[in-house]
């Protein structure tokens, strides 16, 4: 009788709690007068432990930004600098915390993060504030049942805090005290499948 055969072990050994907890936030470049502001939800362990925005490679979002066409050319993660460097664009999270999937936050940890997000996009007013991802515009909002695109509301970035409301004059160019509102689905690989 043939000896049995011996399953093979796996020789990764997957990132412990300790591990991801720790990690620093990953830095955010944020300036006056950005063309478009993209608010992630938090970064993932891939993406913590390189210390960069959708640093996984199974993350659609750099894909995304050239086939949209607001970048010229496809970028790796590893130049994300040119976001801002070249194209006045970039990038923040709604949740500094590293986790391995977006179902270790809760709800109200979301929400508890909206002050400082608003406080930094009202200290650094973009025209454009893009959530990528259903959670974090509903998160950003205050609640559920959201649609995807262009928003009705805009937001008002000189009101103490600041707030969303409809724009002063549909038809007219938006004021600089206001930034408009856009919602995308994730660009997670697990989103995507």
């Amino acid at each position: 009788m043939p000896p049995a055969k011996r399953k093979a072990r796996k020789t990764s050994r997957a990132v412990s709690i300790a591990e991801y907890i720790v990690l620093p936030p990953i830095p955010e470049v944020l300036r006056p007068g950005l063309d478009i502001l993209f608010v992630g939800l938090n970064p993932g362990v891939v993406s913590g432990q390189k210390q960069l925005h959708f640093g996984n490679p199974q993350n659609y979002f750099w894909r995304g930004l050239s086939e949209a066409g607001l970048i010229p050319r496809p970028i790796a993660p590893e130049q994300g600098h040119l976001l801002w460097d070249e194209w006045n664009m970039s990038i923040a999270n709604l949740v500094q915390r590293t986790t391995p999937s977006s179902t270790d936050l809760s709800w109200s940890e979301m929400c508890a993060a909206v002050p400082e997000l608003r406080r930094k996009i009202r200290d650094n007013p973009p025209r454009i504030v893009c959530c990528v991802g259903k959670g974090v515009y509903e998160a950003f909002v205050g609640h559920r049942g959201i649609s995807y695109g262009l928003q009705e509301d805009v937001l008002w970035l000189t009101r103490s805090p600041v707030e969303m409301a409809p724009p002063p004059d549909p038809a007219a160019p938006l004021p600089r005290e206001c930034a408009y509102l856009f919602a995308m689905p994730s660009t997670s690989g697990r989103a995507a499948a």
